[in-house]
């Protein structure tokens, strides 16, 4: 009973932030706004070892079994270079536990 409350309240309180944004004309109708000759195709490529020369660093965000963390891996000319796991919140969602896998990667590029 209480999760289901809580989970109430959490919608309610998304609610009142979108109706608030909207009262100082942030509108959430953007995707019907763009025309479909206006947008843009993105292709993408399955996964082939050969094409993958040089440095390249994938990310994941997953949530199993209540539990949520996230990943990148580091490889170069194929070969894996440095990987690195983070355990989150379980209540973190997918959406962030994948941001936050790219703010590493990009604090990492910092770094180095």
């Amino acid at each position: 009973m209480d999760n289901k409350i809580k989970e109430e309240n959490e919608i309610w309180q998304q609610q009142q932030d979108i109706k608030n944004l909207e009262k100082i004309g942030i509108s959430f109708e953007y995707a019907t706004e763009a025309s479909p000759w206006k947008i843009t195709s993105i292709s993408w490529r399955t996964f082939n070892e050969t094409n993958y020369f040089g440095i390249n660093v994938f990310v994941d965000g997953s949530k199993i079994n209540n539990g949520v963390g996230c990943a990148m891996v580091v490889s170069e000319d194929g070969n894996e270079k440095e990987h690195e796991i983070w355990g989150l919140n379980n209540e973190t969602t997918v959406f962030i536990a994948e941001m936050v896998a790219i703010r590493e990667v990009i604090n990492d590029c910092k770094r180095r």
